[in-house]
């Protein structure tokens, strides 16, 4: 076998970089860089930060921020959402959901429940926007939410886990009681300028 391939060709098995055929070479050479020119180039657009503090439905953001979250699918959730707005719910929801459908909104809503983000920025923008009415309905609001005994206690402590199957569950939302709580936090912490 080696002396009839040796006869056929005598550099059988004998590479070279003259004998390696261009196609296969040309996938060792260092690609030519390319750059795209500058006039192509476009700009980032410049983002401008929604200034919450001076948008045309502040005041109704106070109020979400006050609440910190809610759940909508709840009655009672909604009717301190009215007392606090001063307004309807279904009047007053309208504005937050404008205020939702901006990029870079501080409200969501997940299956029905609304909450706020940045809340402390918020308060510092917003807080001057909160007056001593506001402040006392958001006063006997959060003391009926947050008095409100859990009926589940009203089970035995081996049924309490199967409450909402015993239709023992609360008036207000967790959404409502937390963000409420949240709130009372702030009132405390955060001062005015």
């Amino acid at each position: 076998i080696e002396k009839e391939v040796t006869y056929k060709s005598e550099n059988a098995g004998y590479i070279n970089i003259n004998s390696i055929p261009e196609n296969i070479l040309s996938g060792f050479m260092e690609p030519v860089k390319r750059t795209i020119p500058i006039d192509l180039v476009k700009l980032p657009l410049e983002i401008t930060k929604t200034d919450w503090t001076n948008h045309e439905s502040a005041s109704k953001l106070v109020i979400a921020n006050l609440l910190g979250s809610w759940n909508e699918k709840y009655e009672s959730d909604t009717d301190v959402v009215s007392q606090l707005a001063g307004e309807e719910f279904s009047e007053w929801i309208t504005y937050v959901r404008e205020i939702l459908q901006n990029p870079e909104s501080p409200v969501t809503l997940k299956n029905g429940i609304w909450s706020v983000s940045e809340r402390e920025e918020l308060w510092r923008g917003l807080g001057p926007r909160i007056f001593d009415d506001t402040l006392e309905v958001f006063k006997r609001c959060a003391v009926n939410v947050l008095k409100e005994h859990d009926p589940m206690f009203s089970l035995s402590s081996e049924k309490r886990f199967a409450a909402s199957v015993y239709k023992k569950k609360l008036m207000y939302s967790q959404s409502l009681r937390k963000g409420i709580a949240e709130s009372l936090v702030f009132l405390g912490n955060l001062h005015r300028d």
